[in-house]
């Protein structure tokens, strides 16, 4: 992940990760997998991405 977060960084390409909180919290995984998950979500706020939520939209 950060050799892509680098490369992202350095060649100023914008992006915006989507997370989907549905999917953060895995059944039966434990709280170093919760702390895993979100460490990546730090990584990317700490390279100066930003974080967004995805929304489903109702017809």
């Amino acid at each position: 992940m950060s050799s892509l977060l680098g490369a992202v960084r350095a060649y100023t390409i914008p992006a915006v990760g989507f997370v989907n909180e549905g999917r953060l919290f895995v059944d039966g995984r434990g709280p170093s997998d919760v702390e895993g998950r979100t460490r990546l979500l730090r990584m990317w706020l700490d390279a100066g991405l930003e974080l967004g939520k995805p929304h489903v939209l109702a017809s």
